[in-house]
């Protein structure tokens, strides 16, 4: 009787007991079948992680393929900016020297103008000199003159006839008084001779030609005084000093015609060498100002890349952070997974064991 009191309560302990572990079953039974629903929601969030993380470090090394090329780009630009920089410093001291040649040449093309000027102006003052000296060259020469001239020659002329009469008859009268007084009339008369046409003077003026005294004939006139018009050497001796004096300017005002020529041929010269050098120096500074704007160009496209590096890498930051992230994520969920695992396992175990 007691053993079946006994045996009822167990049998009533097993089934309570029954009881309670099928309701612990279905609770672990659902339990799992919640967390393997979680683990297969985790895997495949996970998979699209991992899917997430390929594409991100795809990316991030199509960046860093990218921010490389343009690092190269950089560098070419800058050392094409460097050479742009020494090209432009080389044509701004092509320009300064241009410059200083071209200020050089200036000054002297204005010392040169000066000096024409003034070259100028004496030919200027020769030419009216020459004029004045050919209109007094002229007015001592007129027609007027020259027959004045020829009277008072031919006056001379009949003077010195008279005189050599004169002397011929005191010599045929054998006075000695008389020889000597002829003498000395006759040594004057060849003076005045000497004068007519000894003189240098006279070479230098064709107009003025004088018949040889010997070979005139001697004219029957009356002993009587004759009054005679002298013709002043000194007017002579004028007249053919100024016309040396008109060859000695003609000869000059030549000379500075040729002068001034080339001086004028100096001054072209000098004109087309300044502005070859204008042009020179224009042309250089539109290529220095295009050089200019080459490196500035350059420069701010430079500085364009250079932002767009910098955005990329901040990107690129981003984008590393954002997979930080995300795998420290996807760590924390596999841990998850694992603990739920090991806790699915140890549960397994224990129902295995019952």
């Amino acid at each position: 009787m007691l053993f079946e009191l006994l045996h009822a309560e167990i049998e009533k302990g097993r089934n309570a007991w029954n009881t309670e572990m099928d309701e612990k079953f279905r609770n672990l039974q659902l339990e799992m079948s919640q967390l393997k629903t979680k683990c297969h929601m985790l895997e495949e969030e996970n998979d699209n992680l991992k899917i997430e993380t390929d594409e991100t470090s795809q990316m991030i090394e199509r960046e860093r393929l990218k921010c490389k090329d343009l690092t190269e780009q950089n560098r070419n630009l800058e050392e094409k900016n460097e050479l742009l920089m020494k090209q432009s410093s080389e044509l701004h001291t092509t320009m300064e020297v241009l410059h200083e040649e071209n200020e050089r040449l200036v000054s002297e093309a204005t010392k040169k103008n000066a000096h024409l000027m003034r070259l100028e102006s004496e030919a200027n003052s020769y030419s009216l000199e020459i004029k004045n000296l050919k209109d007094q060259l002229k007015v001592r020469t007129s027609l007027s003159e020259s027959k004045m001239l020829r009277k008072r020659v031919e006056e001379l002329q009949n003077e010195i006839v008279q005189l050599s009469e004169i002397i011929n008859e005191i010599r045929n009268s054998g006075n000695v008084e008389q020889d000597g007084l002829s003498a000395a009339e006759v040594e004057n008369g060849g003076q005045a001779q000497e004068n007519v046409n000894g003189e240098s003077g006279w070479s230098d003026f064709d107009e003025f030609d004088v018949d040889n005294p010997t070979t005139a004939q001697v004219p029957e006139k009356p002993k009587k005084d004759h009054t005679v018009t002298r013709i002043s050497p000194a007017e002579i001796i004028e007249v053919a000093k100024l016309r040396v004096q008109l060859k000695t300017v003609e000869a000059d005002l030549d000379q500075a015609k040729l002068t001034l020529q080339k001086e004028l041929n100096e001054r072209d010269h000098l004109m087309r060498k300044v502005e070859f050098a204008e042009t020179e120096a224009a042309k250089r500074l539109k290529e220095v100002e295009a050089k200019e704007a080459e490196r500035i160009e350059a420069q701010n496209q430079f500085k364009r890349i250079l932002g767009m590096v910098e955005e990329r890498e901040a990107k690129l930051r981003s984008a590393e952070d954002l997979t930080e992230r995300l795998r420290n994520e996807v760590m924390k969920w596999q841990e998850e997974v694992r603990r739920l695992e090991d806790q699915k396992k140890a549960v397994e175990f224990k129902l295995l064991v019952i």
